[in-house]
């Protein structure tokens, strides 16, 4: 697991995020829960969110919420070249919490 830590840490920093948003730690631990189980984004919010908030102690509407802002930050502020590179192509508009964590997971099978 520590492998997809590092390795999502490392993105997310390429995407244009440097700063200590929540997201940002929601998202490595759900990169943590999908190495164990890709089938786990079938169910977002009951299999991954609710995880999260239990592991984070919090609600999973925060989890959701702040997964949203970490991915609008990199929407509007990021690197959005990037960003449709792991698409791997054209955005025209923001990603979706499941589709990103759909095309940062593939990025990781893709490249590791």
């Amino acid at each position: 697991m520590k492998r997809i830590h590092k390795w999502t840490q490392a993105e997310v920093v390429q995407l244009g995020i440097t700063e200590g948003l929540y997201g940002k730690d929601y998202l490595v631990f759900t990169m943590e829960l999908m190495e164990n189980d890709p089938t786990r984004l079938c169910c977002i919010s009951k299999l991954i969110y609710s995880e999260i908030s239990n592991h984070f102690k919090t609600n999973v509407a925060c989890v959701e919420r702040d997964i949203r802002t970490l991915i609008n930050k990199i929407w509007e502020d990021g690197n959005r070249a990037y960003l449709e590179e792991i698409a791997g192509r054209t955005l025209d508009k923001r990603p979706s919490n499941k589709q990103f964590i759909d095309m940062l997971y593939a990025r990781y099978i893709q490249y590791t």
